[in-house]
């Protein structure tokens, strides 16, 4: 029943997700895989962040946009997601310019 969290870390975020950074996990509560996903922002704090989709599912978020099908949710959390990868390049570009 936790393989997935045992094999792939998650069942204790603390020290599985530690060292981790520049992660989303995005789950859709109605997706049957959810119950293996990171429900939580446990490990936000080490540059993770987790966001629960209550009415999506497996990967809805990252299909194409429908404007006539999709969720008011899921464009919110789309532009949420864009946003936070927006900021793990500006940050990284940003590292790179202190180097110079």
């Amino acid at each position: 029943m936790y393989w997935a969290p045992d094999y792939f870390g998650g069942r204790n975020p603390s020290p599985d997700f530690m060292d981790c950074t520049n992660i989303l996990f995005s789950n859709g509560v109605l997706d049957a895989w959810s119950t293996g996903g990171m429900l939580y922002n446990a490990t936000e704090s080490w540059g993770c962040k987790s966001l629960i989709l209550p009415d999506s599912a497996h990967h809805f978020d990252l299909r194409f946009p429908n404007k006539d099908k999709d969720p008011v949710e899921v464009v919110k959390y789309r532009d949420l997601e864009k946003a936070y990868f927006d900021q793990i390049l500006k940050d990284y570009q940003a590292s790179l310019t202190e180097l110079q």
